[in-house]
């Protein structure tokens, strides 16, 4: 088997801003496969909090190169490198060359049947007038309002006047403590949000042991692994997968029924990337009960047979894109 791996940098449409970050542009990290004329793709951003790059997800991959090309499976892949973007990057490649050299989809081998996703899309931090705007011109019925703790209740107050129409999540994105996630629901309670995604930091989230929040709370940044199921089932309604959290779609798909047996429902989530690293979050959110799979659309351009986007709806990916 061949290797080959490569760093891209793709421009966004608009300054990105969150209550943490800010960014013009992203860096993926694209691994190859070839064997016997058959040729799989996987994508990787890096999982940013954990302190990844594409840089450093490169590197994690290059450093097993010997035993890529001498026939690594999925199998052995899980043992040799932890949960993160790296292992993401060659699950999916794996993935791919394995429904090309067998000439069979995805859904064939995952015995998983495709249908449409409606994806949130995401309006960042703004000016709340700028919030207004984006997100009146928005076609999406699922929004997706990026806040920060100083100014979430204009934010959203916002974005729901420009959309009344629209269904609306919040991503806090672990800026609040919990004094002000109480402070703030008290006065959005009536604005139709049907999720709050990640208010408070990861590892400062005991406090949601004991409150009832009127509107579901989602983990994110404190949910990664199945490691990680027993202490968010308690404080969380929804936890958000990620492939480049869980490591790729080979953990992704078991981890759905490990979070639903625990009684809490499934997002799947996504970094801005593009259409090559939504492919496979696509199977993954059949069975998901919210999923924000947007990445493309921040993006100024997206790769050659491109995941097809039409008001939010999302349309299983052509094979010669993945899978």
């Amino acid at each position: 088997m061949k290797l080959t791996t490569a760093l891209e940098t793709w421009e966004l449409k608009r300054t990105f801003r969150t209550s943490r970050r800010s960014f013009d542009h992203v860096e993926t990290m694209m691994v190859t496969l070839e064997k016997d004329g058959a040729r799989g793709r996987g994508e990787a951003v890096g999982v940013n909090y954990r302190g990844e790059t594409a840089k450093s997800v490169q590197g994690q991959i290059e450093q097993l190169r010997d035993k890529i090309e001498t026939g690594l499976s999925r199998e052995e892949l899980q043992d040799l490198l932890p949960p993160g973007g790296a292992r993401n990057a060659l699950d999916c490649a794996l993935w791919d060359i394995e429904c090309k050299d067998k000439s069979q989809t995805i859904w064939a081998l995952t015995g998983i049947k495709p249908s449409p996703v409606t994806t949130a899309y995401t309006v960042v931090i703004d000016e709340p007038h700028r919030m207004y705007e984006a997100a009146g011109a928005a076609p999406e019925m699922l929004l997706k309002i990026k806040v920060s703790a100083d100014g979430a209740f204009d934010q959203i107050t916002a974005v729901r006047e420009a959309r009344p129409d629209a269904r609306l999540i919040v991503d806090g994105n672990q800026d609040f403590t919990l004094d002000q996630l109480k402070a703030l629901i008290a006065r959005i309670e009536k604005l139709g949000i049907e999720m709050i995604e990640q208010p408070l930091a990861a590892g400062a989230d005991d406090g949601l042991s004991d409150y009832a929040s009127p509107i579901p709370l989602c983990a994110d940044e404190s949910f990664h692994t199945e490691a990680d199921i027993a202490k968010v089932s308690g404080r969380y309604r929804y936890a958000s997968i990620k492939l480049e959290k869980a490591g790729g779609l080979t953990n992704a798909l078991s981890l759905i029924g490990k979070v639903e047996d625990a009684g809490l429902g499934v997002m799947i989530g996504c970094w801005a990337a593009t259409s090559l690293s939504m492919a496979p979050a696509f199977v993954v959110a059949q069975g998901a009960a919210y999923a924000d799979i947007d990445g493309p659309l921040l993006l100024k351009q997206d790769r050659p047979d491109a995941m097809e986007y039409r008001k939010g709806i999302v349309n299983p990916p052509h094979r010669r894109l993945w899978g």
